[in-house]
């Protein structure tokens, strides 16, 4: 199950990342939206590391 989560975690991760990004090189439809996908990004992030953490915490 976990390897599931942590494929669409990072799948969302480097999504988020990659059009944050290219939305502050202010391409159009995204230059509006740059900061909320970095953002989002940065919250996906954390969601992985707590879903390593729990299950690191599960596995002791």
């Amino acid at each position: 199950m976990f390897v599931f989560v942590f494929v669409a975690v990072t799948a969302a991760f480097l999504v988020t990342l990659v059009l944050g990004a290219v939305g502050l090189g202010q391409v159009e439809p995204l230059d509006a939206v740059a900061g909320l996908l970095d953002r989002v990004a940065v919250v996906v992030a954390s969601t992985w590391l707590t879903a390593l953490a729990i299950r690191s915490l599960r596995s002791v």
